[in-house]
């Protein structure tokens, strides 16, 4: 029976052993990865979970207003599918949830903005995320023009970076987290709890 994502709900909770009956799986243990590509389909399912089982693989996942920052599989072996699927015609489709042991919101289809292929670390992905970006008020222009006298008393390279920063948080907050390790004022190094931000002298 061939796989069909037309007929879930956006915004629905899903359980893998649920869509695996609904699919046609014997198993569930057949969806379990955080990336399938079922047979057949022009499909590339990622099941993301941001707070992970502490025993897994800690990848740096989640979600800011309409994007998502993922990191893929530590092997490499969706990268290359992902990168191409506009090229090859496959839709990506997505699967969240803030915590493991909870059900996967299906947020429907995804799209590639920019990503970092690495071969000694996972490739860094960021897609919108296009059911969100219909209802989400967060425009990070308006943000910078919001804060405007603000940004006019930085100098002009810090300027740029506070823009740069808002328009492309994601790569902001890796690039923080890589820098410092953690927050550089308390130490704190669990990303799960942590939010870049620009502190003003």
């Amino acid at each position: 029976m061939p796989i069909k994502l037309n007929d879930l709900n956006i915004g629905d909770e899903y359980e893998r052993p649920l869509l695996a009956e609904h699919w046609g799986y014997a198993s569930h243990h057949a969806i379990s990865r955080g990336v399938i590509t079922p047979k057949g389909t022009r499909y590339i399912i990622l099941f993301v979970t941001k707070e992970k089982q502490i025993f897994l693989p800690q990848y740096q996942d989640s979600i800011e207003n309409d994007i998502l920052n993922w990191e893929g599989e530590e092997k490499h072996g969706s990268d290359n599918r992902i990168i191409n699927a506009k090229k090859n015609g496959d839709e990506i489709h997505l699967f969240y949830r803030e915590r493991h042991h909870f059900p996967f919101t299906y947020l429907g289809s995804i799209t590639l903005l920019s990503y970092e292929q690495r071969t000694d670390a996972p490739s860094s992905f960021i897609f919108r995320v296009d059911s969100l970006s219909k209802t989400s008020k967060h425009d990070p222009f308006e943000d910078v023009e919001q804060h405007k006298k603000e940004f006019e008393t930085l100098a002009e390279t810090e300027r740029k970076a506070v823009v740069q920063s808002r328009v492309g948080q994601g790569r902001f907050r890796r690039n923080v987290l890589q820098l410092w390790e953690g927050c550089a004022v308390t130490g704190i190094t669990d990303p799960r709890v942590l939010l870049a931000s620009h502190v003003k002298p």
